[in-house]
């Protein structure tokens, strides 16, 4: 069986802060997470993110990011409960799933993101 078919995941997307309580308008995913067979949790960046998020945001935007792979060795499951329906703020969820290879399109982010090391933006 395929490492990534049981895999669960979710996006995160970007929305300025102007714009992020209009449910009309859609952001850029920025983040992908996903839950390893042993219940870890892997982060996946958008390589481009000092281009797509506004300046006035990027403090907050790259210190959530950074803290994640801490927050995520100590309660893993909790964080992944938590970003997988955060809806306020400039980074929201966009999208929840289980079968990984079962999306194409996230399997392409996954492709395109760059992996989360602690410290790392």
């Amino acid at each position: 069986m395929d490492e990534s078919s049981n895999l669960k995941f979710c996006t995160l997307e970007y929305r300025a802060q102007s714009e992020s309580n209009d449910p009309a308008v859609t952001g850029t995913v920025i983040l992908l997470v996903i839950s390893t067979q042993d219940s870890n949790l892997c982060f996946f960046v958008e390589p481009n993110l000092q281009e797509i998020v506004l300046r006035e945001d990027l403090p907050y935007i790259e210190n959530l990011i950074n803290d994640l792979p801490e927050r995520a060795a100590l309660h893993g499951a909790e964080l992944l409960r938590q970003l997988s329906s955060l809806a306020v703020g400039p980074l929201t969820t966009r999208e929840v799933g289980e079968r990984l290879n079962s999306h194409p399109v996230i399997e392409e982010l996954r492709s395109q993101f760059v992996a989360l090391r602690a410290g790392s933006l």
